[in-house]
């Protein structure tokens, strides 16, 4: 590459790059489900999840993005004829969506997930059944998603 003196009148602006800002939304997502077969209390929940996003529509001043939260809950559970299946699973497709304000944005601007993430956090709610040996069995499982997508203009 060349060494250029800052004395020259050549314009250098045509080597430098023009910033590309990433622009972020962040979602709360809580997932109340009714666990039918009910939980054991006393045993873990583990929840796997996938999220896919993308972006529906650019407008003036807003980007609109949609996506689907893909959940898998894997528990101990009490099945109706009393017996217990050690890994039952559920499965869910949650949909959801955000937008971002930018002054920036025009409409049909091409624009481009650059990444999300997320975090969770969860509690159950419990129940106490029988009368010689009583179990406390969960009904009821809560969780929230928080979700943050990023995205960058092409």
């Amino acid at each position: 590459m060349e060494n250029k003196d800052i004395n020259d009148n050549e314009d250098l602006s045509k080597d430098c790059c023009e910033p590309k800002l990433q622009h972020c939304c962040n979602v709360m997502v809580e997932h109340k489900t009714h666990l039918n077969p009910p939980s054991f209390c006393y045993s873990e929940i583990h929840s796997k999840i996938k999220i896919d996003v993308e972006i529906e529509k650019v407008c003036a001043g807003a980007i609109i993005i949609v996506g689907v939260i893909h959940k898998t809950l894997q528990y101990k559970a009490l099945l109706k004829n009393g017996t217990i299946d050690p890994c039952f699973k559920k499965n869910f497709d949650i949909p959801f969506n955000c937008f971002i304000n930018t002054d920036e944005a025009n409409e049909d601007d091409k624009y481009q997930v650059t990444g999300h993430d997320f975090c969770t956090y969860s509690k159950n709610k419990d129940t106490i059944i029988g009368c010689n040996k009583p179990e406390k069995i969960c009904f009821t499982h809560i969780e929230k998603i928080f979700i943050k997508i990023c995205v960058m203009r092409q």
